[in-house]
């Protein structure tokens, strides 16, 4: 009996342990196929009994909501839109809450401020949330993007119906607080892999064993 092919495939876009066991189910779907998804490393470690084309199992784990690996690092990818809210969400809670830095229509800022939040730094969440309807599934990324959105649509609500008391703020920092917790815990998580691969790479191969 022939041994099973090993193959390693770098998993983009999951956001918990959920996000992983999907992939794994949608993997292990496939003719010849055992698989099993490492969130932490994310990774998908596979058992080929039989040949199967990278793009079949490349589309398994799309139909999953997830992409392959690519070259480019989720933190590169995270640190443009952890910018862009970093300075939003400290601007509207400072022109929403803090009397010294309030103006006549200053709710009109923070709105334009929190469209940013939640247009563009919140899409990951968003994109998520979307992913985790179509499986009747629901995870953190459902809750920031559910939070996110009805505060922002309940406060573009009062300002038209003239009530100046908005929740902006909130909108904008709360997927912006999460969006910092993530990219810490990317890069903690990368620094942590590294190093295990590091002491494994330091292994050698050949060992003399000295029998008295």
């Amino acid at each position: 009996m022939a041994k099973p092919d090993l193959v390693e495939l770098e998993i983009e876009g999951m956001t918990c342990t959920a996000c992983a066991r999907r992939v794994e189910k949608s993997l292990n779907k496939l003719d010849g196929v055992t698989a099993y998804v490492d969130f932490a490393t994310e990774k998908a470690h596979l058992q080929l009994s039989n040949p199967v084309a990278l793009d079949v199992l490349s589309g398994a784990v799309v139909s999953a909501g997830y992409q392959v690996g690519s070259d480019k690092s989720e933190t590169s990818k995270l640190k443009p839109r952890l910018i862009v809210g970093a300075v939003s969400a400290s601007l509207a809670v400072l022109f929403a809450m803090v009397p010294g830095f309030q103006f006549e229509n200053s709710q009109y800022l923070v709105w334009a401020l929190a469209t940013a939040v939640v247009g563009y730094v919140a899409w990951p969440f968003h994109a998520a949330a979307i992913k985790n309807l179509r499986h009747f599934d629901a995870t953190m990324d459902t809750l920031v993007s559910l939070g996110s959105t009805v505060a922002y649509v309940y406060s573009v609500f009062l300002i038209l119906a003239g009530d100046h008391h908005t929740y902006f703020e909130t909108a904008a920092v709360v997927p912006s607080v999460v969006l910092l917790g993530r990219y810490i815990e990317v890069k903690a998580r990368k620094s942590a892999t590294d190093s295990v691969r590091a002491l494994l790479s330091a292994i050698p191969d050949r060992a003399t064993v000295e029998i008295d």
